[in-house]
């Protein structure tokens, strides 16, 4: 997968799920989901990584009925098991996570403050406009997943700093080195000794 289906592009809910439904036929158990994400909460900084413990869809109001069936009976969208595999790698590189639980908005306009202030007092930590149907979708269809977001923008300092998509793109690449080592070393483990030092 090289990027991903937007609801804010058009999409339905489906078809920005299609890829889940693919990969569970051909056979894939587990899911990485990536994203960059403005932070709610105060301590996060651009460029930091979060990995995500839980989210907050209701406010996107996009799923399908099936969906929705298996949001409310589903707990545990993020494994466990691999959130620790995520801190140990973490701890071993040397790389600073951060937790917490992200909220979906649709988009495509970044949230207004009083969307913030909403968000933060439901308990996010960071806002994104993607990944959450597609987890939804992967628990429906019994795969495990690992989310990890990284900060791109601090979606609390607004409306004094303004955000633009150039400075969400730059604020993602502040956190590069750390985030494709994390990924590597969760992945293949053995194939990338000392990949962050290089």
């Amino acid at each position: 997968m090289a990027g991903r289906f937007h609801l804010y592009e058009g999409y339905t809910y489906d078809e920005v799920t299609f890829p889940i439904k693919v990969m569970r036929r051909l056979g894939v158990e587990t899911l990485i989901v990536t994203n960059s994400a403005g932070g709610i909460r105060r301590d996060l900084r651009v460029g930091s990584l979060m990995l995500v413990r839980d989210h907050i869809a209701v406010l996107a109001g996009l799923l399908t009925p099936s969906a929705r069936q298996q949001a409310r009976r589903h707990y545990d969208f993020y494994s466990p098991a691999l959130l620790d595999r995520a801190r140990a790698v973490g701890t071993d590189q040397g790389i600073p996570l951060q937790e917490g639980t992200l909220a979906l908005m649709k988009g495509p306009c970044y949230e207004t403050p009083a969307e913030l202030e909403m968000l933060r007092r439901m308990g996010a930590d960071a806002v994104t406009m993607s990944t959450i149907p597609e987890v939804v979708e992967a628990a429906r269809v019994s795969m495990s997943v690992l989310g990890v977001s990284v900060i791109a923008n601090l979606a609390f300092a607004l409306p004094r700093q303004k955000v633009d998509h150039s400075a969400v793109i730059a604020g993602a690449r502040k956190a590069h080195k750390d985030y494709a080592c994390l990924l590597k070393r969760f992945i293949a483990p053995d194939d990338f000794p000392g990949e962050r030092n290089q």
